[in-house]
């Protein structure tokens, strides 16, 4: 089973929804799922995410903008 968001990013938008539904029906949440997802705006936003300049390329500045996220980096940098 692929993942959706890598489906969504091939524009396999059909077969993304099918397995976020398998999911949802695993989890017994399919009505919230039907009607919450869309998946023209999902595609649209990873497609302006994908060709910005940057391409999804983080700064390192990032891993310490939020404090769980700082800890966990100082963390496995020490460990590492």
């Amino acid at each position: 089973m692929e993942s959706p968001r890598w489906l969504l990013t091939v524009r396999k938008t059909k077969q993304a929804k099918e397995i976020l539904l398998k999911i949802a029906q695993f989890n017994n949440a399919t009505e919230k799922l039907e009607e919450e997802i869309d998946f023209e705006g999902s595609l649209e936003y990873l497609s302006e995410k994908l060709s910005s300049g940057n391409k999804g390329v983080m700064q390192v500045f990032y891993l310490f903008s939020k404090p769980r996220l700082a800890m966990n980096t100082i963390l496995v940098s020490a460990s590492w």
